[in-house]
């Protein structure tokens, strides 16, 4: 073999050599010259987070960013893990959806150490100084909104009692759960005191009528087992439940129990997100009602809010929330009620689904 061919053949294996080195320093992740941005999204079991983490990416990328999207599975090992690969292979901004709010702290911490912003996003990261900016809807409101919906439709005002309900809400490991619970509670905690509400399970706290996960699974379990334990005898009138996955599992319960949606005595049950299958549910009138949050609006409001970090300004605000360690920059979105009357005008009309979406 000649020597210059032998020359030829080693500069090729010396920058295949470098090549990979490059790759491996970086992850092996080629952003173009692109800031790239980490998208940390909880699960794709629940509807909205895989539609927040596509909508993202499609804006991010459209706003002439690298993205990588993750999902976690309910799993906080491995969102840690998912977070810590962001970090390696070069993210300057991470928007985190948590899966336990209180648990990335150190993960967080290694971020921060690298310079990376980090916005929380519609579950505020708590117990940590490493949070840039939150983007949520008001999830005080996000309860008190289904609680007044109870209250109006049964005009808990001037009723006698008493009127049975049980209440599901979000795990512990979620900061928006309690929140949530808080609201709804502001708002019928004086019909409870009063006996108007009774609540024959006994069951009343957050941590009592919490539902792992969200999941409807065990939605439904739950709310079977108070059926059984509780209402052998009477009935169930409201199902206060804290989003659109415990609604439909307590929902799924009530009518396997003999309830008929659209009779007199088919209870009032709560939730929140409008998922398609919630809002087939309010339709058929086997849900009563559903808060929209519009994840369009917080989508835009995460990637405003990451850009102007990037640049070096400030996001737009106009609230704080308090994380246990100080007041987070904060940027609450609007929401609104869905019901059997609005969800045209609200959902169709506006353009979040079509009629076929809704199997209509």
């Amino acid at each position: 073999m000649k020597i210059a061919t032998l020359r030829r053949i080693a500069v090729a294996l010396v920058v295949t050599l470098v090549c990979l080195t490059l790759a491996s320093c970086t992850g092996g992740t080629s952003t173009g010259g692109k800031t790239l941005v980490g998208i940390s999204m909880p699960t794709k079991s629940i509807q909205r987070w895989e539609t927040d983490g596509e909508n993202m990416r499609k804006g991010f990328e459209d706003a002439g960013y690298a993205t990588m999207v993750e999902f976690a599975n309910d799993d906080t090992a491995q969102q840690v893990s998912q977070l810590e690969n962001m970090i390696n292979k070069g993210c300057k901004a991470i928007v985190v959806a948590a899966v336990d709010s209180v648990s990335l702290s150190s993960v967080l911490e290694q971020a921060k150490n690298k310079g990376i912003f980090i916005i929380s996003y519609d579950r505020l990261l708590t117990d940590t100084p490493n949070v840039d900016f939150y983007v949520t809807f008001n999830n005080k409101k996000v309860g008190s909104e289904m609680a007044l919906y109870v209250e109006k439709t049964l005009d808990l005002a001037n009723a006698a009692g008493p009127i049975n309900m049980e209440i599901s809400s979000g795990p512990p490991s979620d900061n928006n759960a309690g929140l949530i619970y808080g609201g709804m509670m502001e708002v019928l905690q004086p019909y409870i005191d009063s006996g108007v509400v009774v609540i024959p399970s006994g069951q009343t706290t957050a941590e009592q009528t919490a539902i792992d996960n969200w999941e409807l699974a065990n939605s439904q379990t739950r709310m079977e087992n108070l059926l059984n334990g509780f209402y052998t005898d009477k009935k169930i009138n409201i199902a206060i439940c804290a989003n659109d996955t415990t609604g439909r599992g307590a929902a799924n319960a009530i009518i396997a129990a003999g309830y008929t949606p659209g009779a007199a005595d088919y209870p009032i049950i709560t939730g929140q997100d409008c998922e398609t299958a919630s809002v087939q549910y309010i339709i058929d009138g086997k849900q009563g009602m559903s808060i929209f949050k519009d994840t369009r609006t917080l989508g835009d409001q995460a990637i405003k809010a990451t850009i102007s970090l990037l640049n070096g300004t400030a996001p737009d605000q106009n609230d704080v929330s308090n994380n246990k360690v100080f007041d987070v920059p904060t940027y609450n979105c609007d929401l609104i009620a869905v019901t059997k009357d609005n969800y045209k005008e609200v959902l169709v009309d506006g353009g979040y689904y079509t009629l076929a979406d809704l199997g209509l």
